[in-house]
């Protein structure tokens, strides 16, 4: 398994664009980030265990999630993702650098990254399993406009939003302006083939896609982790690429703390090899959240 980075000399157009000026110093703003989070996981753990005293169902299942990220959906429209200074956020880390930043921030953080994964693999076709609103398939497509993108997604306020600028034929100008790379063609969205559905049950044929991607999917997934992952290593080709915060990243202090609480993926690195999968090249050197680390694995079907 080889261990690889992104030049974080590729982060400074992106970190300027934010206005963020990432510190080894916490800064007032990151502090008081820090502290409401921490305050907010402590009420959300408490609950929860108070909830299982009493004999009640205190896990997040997969109905609870996908109601209320339908929801967030719907109402989240991609001018949200215009790039805006000091907009504030969550605390972010990215070895001994901390800043403040959005979520829409931290998803083109994200696509640098998928970006780069892409790049190494140079596939013909990618399926992203728990797409969400499309943002990584839009964005990726029209930077890589001779892959063909798919995108399978559980919720209706997902797969709609994507339609809407899948069906407009090219990019908005919002999201023109959110692109973390350089655009080959804004129509190739267009191109992206967008459905609903379960990872327990992806409607692909065997070995018919050459990489599967996910990123923060299987966060939401542990009640159906192994069905999930079955699956995508079923319908991959060739390879596997995941952004994810796997257990090897959380597996103490607040973060793994976070990660019970919130019920959300616990699988580890090394169990990917149970589904056929040789994972390849990680990346743990990148910025997530102070409470949750991801890594990024590209991983070989064997089987």
């Amino acid at each position: 398994m080889k261990h690889f980075t992104i030049p974080r000399i590729r982060f400074d157009a992106f970190f300027s664009r934010y206005g963020i000026k990432p510190d080894n110093a916490a800064s007032q703003p990151w502090l008081q980030s820090s502290s409401d989070q921490r305050r907010a996981l402590i009420k959300a753990w408490v609950k929860k265990t108070v909830a299982r005293l009493v004999g009640r169902n205190a896990k997040n299942g997969q109905h609870e999630i996908l109601k209320a990220y339908d929801a967030q959906w719907k109402k989240k429209a991609f001018v949200r993702y215009l790039p805006q200074i000091e907009r504030g956020g969550a605390p972010w880390v990215w070895g001994d650098s901390k800043w403040v930043m959005s979520n829409e921030a931290g998803a083109a953080a994200r696509l640098l990254f998928l970006e780069d994964a892409l790049d190494k693999l140079q596939p013909e076709s990618v399926l992203e399993v728990g797409a969400g609103n499309g943002i990584n398939l839009l964005m990726l497509a029209a930077r890589f406009p001779g892959i063909s993108f798919s995108g399978l997604e559980p919720t209706a306020g997902g797969c709609e939003t994507a339609r809407h600028v899948i069906e407009e034929g090219q990019l908005p100008e919002a999201l023109l302006q959110f692109a973390p790379f350089s655009l080959s063609d804004v129509s190739a969205p267009a191109r992206v083939q967008m459905e609903q559905g379960s990872a327990q049950h992806l409607p692909f044929e065997d070995a018919s896609v050459d990489v599967v991607m996910t990123s923060l999917a299987l966060e939401q997934m542990e009640e159906i982790r192994h069905d999930a992952l079955s699956e995508i290593a079923r319908v991959a080709k060739d390879w596997v690429v995941m952004l994810e915060p796997f257990r090897d990243v959380n597996a103490s202090g607040l973060r793994r703390m976070y990660v019970r609480t919130h019920d959300y993926f616990q699988g580890s690195i090394a169990e990917l090899a149970e589904y056929g999968l040789e994972v390849e090249q990680v990346c743990f050197d990148m910025p997530h959240k102070s409470t949750l680390g991801t890594a990024l694995v590209i991983a070989r079907r064997i089987r």
